[in-house]
């Protein structure tokens, strides 16, 4: 009788362990989860800067390509081939300027029923969120919506940073484009 007893309270020991460790994991769990968040909204803001510098270095040298032409043909001999590549440029830096944007814009996701979300949230009154936020939500049931939000953010990075690694692609591209039409202008000078 005395070893049924001990048995039945190692086994009461045992599962108040498990449920003990299924915590820390939840927590553990949890605080990885807001990590992540923490850490993507920090590379949404790279994204952001990126985008600013690239933008901003697109509409100069876009900019000062057309003014440039403008201000040397009088001093050049403008082949074909000066004008073909002053066009191949031009069209290069609005198309990066394109995907720049693109990049820039906010990436939002849809129909997702989030207490993390502020789309989610937006669309609820006041009311209904506070009660949705406090009566009706479980560990479990927080952990599914902080999983989602973790994988929706990394879904708009991974589109963001994509669209930037094009851009900059295309900006060695125009940045390698610049040296034939320097030297044809050096070249062809009256």
């Amino acid at each position: 009788m005395a070893k049924k007893n001990l048995c039945g309270a190692y086994t009461s020991i045992w599962a108040f362990y498990l449920s003990c460790v299924k915590i820390d994991f939840i927590i553990m769990e949890k605080e990885r989860l807001l990590f992540c968040i923490g850490r993507y909204d920090h590379y949404y803001d790279s994204v952001n800067n990126k985008s600013s510098v690239f933008l901003g270095l697109s509409t100069f040298i876009v900019g000062g390509l057309i003014v440039g032409f403008f201000a040397i043909k009088d001093f050049v001999v403008c082949t074909p081939w000066i004008y073909l590549l002053m066009i191949v440029l031009i069209l290069l830096g609005i198309v990066i300027m394109i995907v720049v944007i693109l990049a820039a814009t906010p990436f939002v996701s849809k129909g997702t029923d989030s207490l993390h979300y502020f789309g989610s949230i937006s669309c609820q009154t006041h009311d209904e969120f506070s009660i949705q936020s406090f009566e009706n939500i479980s560990t479990e049931d927080e952990l599914k919506d902080l999983r989602l939000q973790v994988h929706q953010l990394a879904c708009g990075l991974s589109s963001k940073f994509s669209k930037l690694k094009i851009a900059g692609i295309m900006f060695t591209i125009q940045f390698v484009l610049f040296i034939p039409l320097l030297m044809l202008i050096i070249h062809n000078l009256k």
